[in-house]
Parts: C-alpha cells; sequence; structure tokens
C-alpha cells in the first residue's frame, strides 16, 4: 500500500515538471521572449501565492489521515474539509481580486509597461484567477492525499497538468498569445478543481 502510494506521488510530480518542462520551447518558439516573460511572470505569481495559503493544506491532509479509520470519521471529515474551504476560497477570491483591481499599476511597475495597455491588464487578472485557483486545487489534493486516496490526488494533478501545458502549448501554436494560454490554464484548473 505504501510503495502505491509513493508510485503515484512519484508520478504525479515527475509528470507535472515534465509537462512544464516540455511545454517551455514552444512556447518560446512561439510567444518570443516579451509572451513567455508574462507566462513566466503568471507561473512566479502562482508559486508566491501558494505561499499565501498558510499551510491549509497539509494541515487538511494531516488532519484527515489522524483520524482516519476512526469511528464516524466520514461525516466529521466532511465538516472539516468544509471548514477548511472557506479560509482557502476566502484567499482565493481575495487574490483573484486583488489582481483584477491592479492590474494596470502591476503592467506599469512590475512589468515595465509604460502604458497599461487593456491586453497585458486583461492578461494580469487572468493570472489572478490561475493563481487564486491553485489554492483550491491544492487544498484537495492534499484531502485526497490523506485519505489515502493517493491514485485519484495524482491522476488529477497528472490530467490537469496535462491541460495547463499540453493544452497550453496546443492552444499557442494556434493562436499565439499569452492569453490563449492563460485561458487554456484557467479552464484546466477549474476542471480540476471540479475533479
Amino acid at each position: 500500500m505504501i510503495q502505491r502510494g509513493v508510485t503515484w506521488n512519484l508520478s504525479g510530480t515527475l509528470v507535472s515538471v515534465l509537462c512544464q518542462f516540455a511545454a517551455i520551447p514552444i512556447l518560446v518558439n512561439q510567444l518570443g521572449p516579451k509572451g513567455m516573460g508574462v507566462i513566466a511572470f503568471s507561473w512566479l505569481v502562482t508559486a508566491i501565492i501558494g505561499a499565501l495559503e498558510m499551510g491549509l493544506a497539509p494541515a487538511l491532509s494531516g488532519e484527515l489521515a489522524r483520524r482516519r479509520g476512526e469511528a464516524g470519521a466520514q461525516s466529521a471529515d466532511r465538516r472539516l474539509v468544509r471548514a477548511f474551504e472557506v479560509p482557502c476560497w476566502t484567499i482565493a477570491l481575495t487574490i483573484t481580486v486583488v489582481m483584477a483591481i491592479s492590474g494596470a499599476w502591476i503592467v506599469r511597475h512590475w512589468l515595465s509597461q509604460e502604458e497599461a495597455d487593456a491586453g497585458m491588464q486583461l492578461a494580469v487578472r487572468m493570472m489572478g484567477l490561475v493563481a487564486g485557483l491553485t489554492l483550491p486545487m491544492a487544498l484537495y489534493v492534499n484531502g485526497l492525499l490523506g485519505i489515502e486516496a493517493h491514485r485519484s490526488a495524482n491522476l488529477t494533478r497528472i490530467l490537469t497538468s496535462l491541460a495547463v501545458h499540453g493544452g497550453g502549448a496546443l492552444v499557442v501554436l494556434w493562436h499565439p498569445s499569452p492569453r490563449a494560454w492563460l485561458l487554456m490554464a484557467i479552464i484546466a484548473q477549474m476542471f480540476g478543481v471540479l475533479i
């Protein structure tokens, strides 16, 4: 059982990393340095925002694992997940709103664009949504890991990563724009959260 869980966890991590690395040459080739810079900035924003979840996802995983096998744990687990969802979704929504409101400022001051054009502002808003969706995704995946549903957790990670990076690369081949990649990332993250 432990070996199977380790294998699934390793597979989920490895496939996610390989998908991202495989997409980079396509993104660089299709988007050029400026467009790839927007995507790289999106990855940076997502990584930084991951720290804002304040350990909710690992805490949920640990608590679910601790309760595993207790009598009546299943209904208590549902309530626990709901209790963790409230701050997680609140943080995600706050991030999305802050990125949407501060889009022009971010474009001018962080992305060094003299004029905050509407396309770049939209890209920043989309980045906020992508980053915000990663928090509930991490919470749910960690919850699945806590109940030892390694296969479900990692299949969700793998499918989401394939959709974000593989699907994103295909979309960029058809329509070379950072916003096209970001739209695919939003759709894929929503899909992952729903799974």
